[in-house]
């Protein structure tokens, strides 16, 4: 069974220029980085220096149809 590990570094005060950072981890190989900001969710996979750039409208709509999805199986 995978073991997952997340490693946090969050900034002791409101979100302004700093983001609050996640590595992921999977049996201590690193899957990739969560960055959370006020404009955006952000994820950077291990193998790739651009990120996965979600506006928090858009990760909202997401969860959303997401949750749908999910009831609707």
């Amino acid at each position: 069974m995978a073991t997952h590990t997340i490693k946090v570094n969050l900034p002791e005060r409101p979100l302004a220029n700093d983001d609050a950072r996640f590595k992921i981890f999977r049996n201590k190989e690193k899957l990739g980085e969560i960055r959370i900001s006020r404009g955006s969710f952000d994820y950077y996979p291990s193998n790739k220096q651009k990120p996965i750039r979600i506006r928090w409208y858009q990760l909202d709509q997401l969860l959303q149809d997401w949750q749908l999805e999910k009831k609707n199986r």
